[in-house]
């Protein structure tokens, strides 16, 4: 009797799992194009191919739908394995693994930056201080410790804060991808080229160490 009761109830959740992964990958895309406020529940529910009813059930409101995805997406750089699998061996090249590392992360996941973008223009306030606390427990902690096991060894300055070290490599990377076009265009290079992103790379690294 119990396996058929297990019988019956697998295709269920097996439909109830791949319906939220339609969900969020929907509100995902409808989120990065058009922010929290400009996102209706209707056309995640088309894109989705699901009845806003059952987003609704899943998902209790717009607004936690999207504080889903911003965890989704954070939590996709915040498991970047090529950061979290540095070791100390890898501190004198760790910047530009790093930077290098990021520069992908963006290239890969545009959604990332322009969710970011608008949540920035939301004042920031999706998330809760335990949501950040978990982000920040993760890579960035050892991002950290790296760091400051290479200041010890000289690899890195003295004067170099960690906290300016990781926003300079956030900032650039991030800025690089999300203003890509319109900077091609102010400073008369083509950001899309390997060589540029290279050299940049490279530049970065000398300041930063």
């Amino acid at each position: 009797m119990k396996r058929k009761n297990k019988a019956i109830i697998l295709p269920v959740q097996q439909r109830s799992v791949k319906s939220k992964e339609s969900i969020l990958a929907a509100a995902e895309t409808v989120f990065a194009q058009k922010g929290l406020h400009g996102a209706r529940i209707d056309e995640i529910s088309q894109l989705a191919n699901v009845n806003k009813q059952r987003i609704y059930a899943y998902f209790g409101s717009k607004k936690k739908l999207y504080r889903q995805i911003l965890l989704k997406v954070y939590s996709l750089a915040a498991t970047n394995e090529k950061i979290l699998s540095l070791t100390e061996k890898d501190v004198p090249d760790m910047t530009l693994l790093i930077i290098e590392s990021f520069f992908d992360f963006h290239q890969q996941n545009p959604q990332f930056w322009r969710l970011l973008a608008w949540e920035n223009l939301n004042g920031g306030k999706s998330l809760n201080t335990d949501d950040w606390q978990k982000i920040r427990s993760s890579y960035i902690a050892h991002i950290q410790n790296l760091y400051e096991i290479g200041q010890q060894k000289r690899f890195f300055k003295k004067s170099l804060d960690f906290s300016t070290y990781i926003l300079t490599i956030f900032s650039v990377t991030y800025f690089y991808y999300s203003n890509q076009l319109t900077i091609s265009h102010l400073l008369n290079l083509d950001l899309e080229t390997k060589l540029v992103r290279q050299k940049l790379s490279e530049q970065l690294t000398e300041i930063l160490t």
